[in-house]
Parts: C-alpha cells; sequence; structure tokens
C-alpha cells in the first residue's frame, strides 16, 4: 500500500487538493479525510463512492477553481501576490513555496483549461482576461503584484500588460526562470516530454502519477502555452 504523505501529502497541498477535489464533486472535503483513507487505494475507493453517489458532480462540465489560496487570509493580509501557473496549467507548481509573511497572501493561478485541455484554443490575450475576471474578485483595485515561473512568467506579463492597458496598477512583476518567447508556438513534443519525464510540470509533473489526473494533460496544455 503506498501512503499518500509518501507522495508528498503535506498541509498545505493538502488543504488545496480538497478544495480542488470539493470543487470538481461539488462536495466539502472534510479536514480529517486524509487520515480516514490513508493511501492510495483507499482515497481512491472513497473518491469513486463519493462519485457514484452524485455521478452528475463528475461529469464534464464540473470546472475546476480559476485561483487557490496557498498561503494567508486575503480579507485580513495586507497585499496579494498572485502567480499565473506554469506549462501545465496548475496553481500547484507553488504549493511548496515556504510561507512568505503573515501580512502576504499568496494566490495561484489555474489554467481555466485545466480539466479540458483540448478546449484551450484561445489566444494568450484572451486568457489573460479570464485570469483578470478572477484576480478583480479577489483584488478590485491595484496595485497588483503579479508572478510566475517558467510559462506562467510571460502569462504574468501578458495579464500586467492588460491591467495597465485598462488603467491598473502592477507595483511588481515577477518573473522566476521564465523564457523569452516572441512568439507563442507549442513547444516541441520533446521537451514536454522531457519536462513530464524529469517531474517539472508542476503539481502534474511528479513521478509516478499525478494529484489530479493522467499525465496527458499536462502535456496537451504545455504543447499550447
Amino acid at each position: 500500500m503506498i501512503s499518500l504523505s509518501t507522495l508528498g501529502s503535506i498541509p498545505i497541498v493538502a488543504r488545496s487538493i480538497r478544495a480542488d477535489l470539493g470543487a470538481i464533486l461539488k462536495t466539502t472535503m472534510p479536514a480529517t479525510i486524509f487520515n480516514e483513507h490513508p493511501t492510495v487505494g483507499a482515497f481512491h475507493r472513497h473518491l469513486q463512492f463519493i462519485a457514484a453517489r452524485a455521478p452528475e458532480a463528475a461529469s464534464r462540465d464540473s470546472r475546476l477553481p480559476l485561483s487557490i489560496v496557498l498561503q494567508g487570509n486575503p480579507s485580513t493580509c495586507a497585499k496579494t501576490i498572485f502567480l499565473l501557473p506554469d506549462g501545465s496549467g496548475s496553481g500547484m507548481a507553488y504549493a511548496s513555496i515556504p510561507p512568505i509573511s503573515q501580512s502576504t497572501c499568496l494566490v495561484a493561478m489555474n489554467s481555466p483549461y485545466l480539466d479540458r485541455a483540448s478546449d484551450y484554443t484561445c489566444s494568450i490575450e484572451e486568457i489573460a482576461e479570464r485570469w483578470i475576471d478572477e484576480i478583480r474578485q479577489r483584488q478590485a483595485r491595484g496595485p497588483y503584484i503579479l508572478g510566475g515561473w517558467s510559462a506562467g512568467g510571460y502569462y504574468s506579463y501578458e495579464v500586467a500588460n492588460a491591467l495597465i492597458r485598462a488603467g491598473e496598477r502592477v507595483s511588481a512583476l515577477v518573473l522566476l526562470d521564465s523564457p523569452c518567447r516572441p512568439d507563442f508556438e507549442a513547444l516541441p513534443m520533446e521537451v514536454v516530454e522531457y519536462l513530464s519525464r524529469n517531474g517539472l510540470m508542476g503539481s502534474f509533473g511528479i513521478k509516478g502519477g499525478s494529484c489530479m489526473g493522467s499525465r496527458a494533460f499536462p502535456v496537451h496544455h504545455t504543447r499550447r502555452a
């Protein structure tokens, strides 16, 4: 039996997983769920039981949240940092960031197409507008602090540009190991497969599996990034 704790199920990651699964299955995941079902097999059987009781909640029309609070409380923190997803499309790429400050809220964005990558056919500018709508739900006005790792860097750059054009102020734009790509063409499949094999695709790149889906998704999504 494989224990969930050996796969890196630390408390901050566990909270985000519970939130994401709860959104998919339209139910509340108790804080004790990983203690009650500590192995991969037991947890999988429990999810099957939940899905069988409410099959419509696990349908293709389910949508994952566009943003996840990884650190802090948005209503009480003095500032909020919004991190755009890497090429995997998952904000969970930032789940292992150590605590920053009690006065700082860290919000990670998910791709709107995280659970339906084949529908990702829009432009970078269009997907940036989707993220801006979500960001404004959490922080109505600037100044904004934006950032991103890898592909998240140029996603955050596009979001920053759009916000500035709309008359908002961006006080900081943090690019973490982001490539300079003048054109948003698909990445070569060899590059995508290398990233996936070596655990470099956020929470989806973990060797041996994924907490949210098959490896086929990040391969498709990263090529579109």
